[in-house]
């Protein structure tokens, strides 16, 4: 009996052991809490991060049940909730266990005082006298801790960015008072000593340091900023000079605020070769066959020679380019090209040296150039050859946030040129247009695409101008559903002569299919007549699909002339970066 008895027991305590050790499946519901508060909560509950582990058991889950009302007001702290109330509530479901939370979490504490103060060699310092006022907590804000650490943040970085390197913070506290909802935020920051950039050092034998030390975005004795590292660093890499690059501080004496700079460069090859095939509708198949020397010399000068035939249009040239002031952003480029083109009724070769200042702004570029072009060409029954020395200007302005993928963004190019009698060229003229491209994303799937292009020649007469400098429209980059150069004044036997003035403008809903392709619906118009008296813009319309690639957009496109009432349709391709 004794025995019987002793098993009993045993079998009872191993079935409630056994029972407190099942899995058990959990709810976790939280009301009264609208975001970021309740996605805060959620985060840091320990039930909700713990419902789906397979390990949870009844025992673990009453335990953390009665912890949740603590995890719920350390939670909601942040956002300036000290005194919330929870309600809680566990039940035993069908499918396992229910925890539900009702939190109420009161009126917040608020800000009654902001007391900041500076100390060190840098107390009146503007920047950071600035960077007081703009601390983004002020009296009578609810408190919310994200904003307290974002504003000491921005009052260490701020400090950083003008030479204050051993910046800290001597005092750093918030008096909360929960029973009247209140706290006082009590900042000190001791800036320390102000530091210097010191001598550059390169360990780079094969540019000239005289050279480097033009692409320093600071100068000796500027305030010491780790920004600017950063952003040298990143110039260094996009120069095509360097494999690999090393930008670091240097020890600083004891006693001494000048900051020692050590850059240590890998140069990239010296040759580049490329070779290509590929496919456009305006010029039908075409190659490339190019070569690149990075390094001509120690002074950073650069060549590329290019040869790309096509069906109707080919190229060969050279571009030397040689780095000025400062080498980020100006340079001298000498080019000579040889071009041929046969198009239809037009043929033309052209002969072209140039040399032109480039100077590369944060938002675009602008360019002053002087060309000497010798063209000859036959234009359905004319046959020409011109001789022009064309000054000229040409400036792009770029407000994007991704130039590859845009989302929002737009870009705007003035161009100016124009020649002489009295100069060398065979007849003068004046020569501007102005292009646009603006995209729009009003949603993640959609995007609206506007491009235009106005232009105008003042001029005695077209025939005074090879065709290299006449308006044509038509083709992938105008009005689709026309061929290359097609819209224009014509000759008695049709053959298209170019015209003296532009107008094209597009329309183009873009919308994402799936992955990384996307669907297209456009509408182009254009014309280019040799008076804008003549003006009948000419309407192309249809569909196409896009691939964004890494390297850009690849787009194909179906469209048709809408304004003649063709029933022909016509096939667009071309690759290329949104702006």
């Amino acid at each position: 009996m004794k025995r019987t008895f002793s098993f009993l027991l045993v079998l009872f305590f191993s079935s409630a052991i056994a029972a407190a050790q099942e899995p058990a499946g959990l709810e976790v519901v939280v009301t009264g809490l609208d975001a970021p508060l309740l996605d805060n909560v959620l985060a840091r509950l320990s039930l909700s991060r713990q419902r789906n582990n397979p390990q949870l058991t009844e025992a673990m889950v009453r335990r953390l049940f009665t912890i949740a009302p603590g995890e719920i007001a350390a939670a909601i702290e942040p956002y300036g909730y000290y005194s919330p109330a929870v309600e809680q509530q566990l039940s035993r479901e069908e499918t396992g266990w229910k925890a539900t939370f009702h939190v109420v979490p009161g009126e917040p504490v608020r800000v009654t005082e902001v007391d900041i103060k500076l100390a060190g060699a840098g107390r009146d310092e503007k920047v950071l006298l600035q960077a007081v006022d703009d601390f983004p907590l002020r009296t009578g804000d609810v408190l919310d801790h994200r904003l307290y650490e974002q504003g000491k943040k921005k009052l260490t970085a701020a400090a950083l960015a003008e030479g204050y390197r051993e910046v800290a913070f001597s005092s750093h506290r918030i008096e909360v008072h929960p029973g009247h909802r209140s706290a006082v935020i009590r900042l000190e920051l001791d800036t320390g000593p102000r530091f210097l950039f010191g001598p550059t050092i390169f360990a780079a034998d094969f540019l000239s340091h005289n050279f480097l030390s033009r692409i320093l975005p600071y100068r000796e004795g500027d305030p010491f900023s780790p920004r600017a590292l950063v952003e040298l660093r990143q110039s260094l890499f996009g120069s095509d000079y360097f494999s690999q690059v090393d930008v670091r501080p240097g020890d600083v004496p004891e006693g001494s605020v000048s900051v020692p700079v050590i850059i240590t460069l890998s140069p990239k090859d010296r040759n580049l070769y490329g070779l290509g095939i590929g496919y456009g509708t305006d010029t039908g198949v075409r190659g490339l066959l190019e070569w690149t020397n990075r390094r001509i010399n120690r002074y950073g000068h650069q060549f590329n020679l290019r040869f790309q035939p096509s069906e109707r249009r080919s190229q060969f040239g050279g571009v030397y380019t040689i780095p000025i002031r400062d080498p980020r952003k100006d340079r001298l480029t000498l080019l000579a090209k040889w071009e041929k083109e046969d198009f239809e009724t037009t043929e033309t070769e052209q002969r072209k040296v140039s040399v032109a200042y480039d100077h590369i702004r944060r938002a675009g570029e602008y360019s002053a150039y002087l060309s000497y072009l010798d063209e000859d060409y036959d234009t359905g029954l004319e046959s020409g050859h011109a001789i022009l020395l064309t000054p000229g200007v040409r400036t792009t302005w770029r407000l994007a946030d991704d130039r590859l993928r845009t989302q929002r963004g737009v870009r705007v190019t003035l161009d100016l040129t124009g020649a002489s009698e009295e100069l060398i060229s065979d007849s003068s003229f004046v020569q501007a247009s102005i292009s646009s491209k603006a995209i729009f994303a009003f949603s993640d799937q959609w995007r609206i695409i506007g491009q235009a292009q106005l232009g105008g020649t003042l001029v005695d007469s077209v025939f005074d101008l090879p065709p290299s400098l006449r308006f044509y429209a038509g083709g992938d980059q105008s009005v689709r559903g026309y061929a290359y150069k097609s819209i224009g004044p014509a000759d008695a036997l049709g053959n298209i002569l170019g015209g003296r003035y532009l107008v094209t403008y597009s329309v183009e809903l873009e919308r994402k299919l799936f992955g990384s392709w996307s669907g297209a619906l456009f509408f182009d118009s254009g014309d280019a007549p040799d008076s804008m008296d003549d003006l009948a813009m000419k309407n192309g319309a249809g569909v196409g699909l896009r691939w964004n690639a890494p390297f850009g957009q690849v787009r194909l496109d179906v469209a048709k002339p809408v304004s003649e009432g063709s029933e022909s349709w016509r096939i667009h391709f071309n690759v290329g970066a949104d702006l």
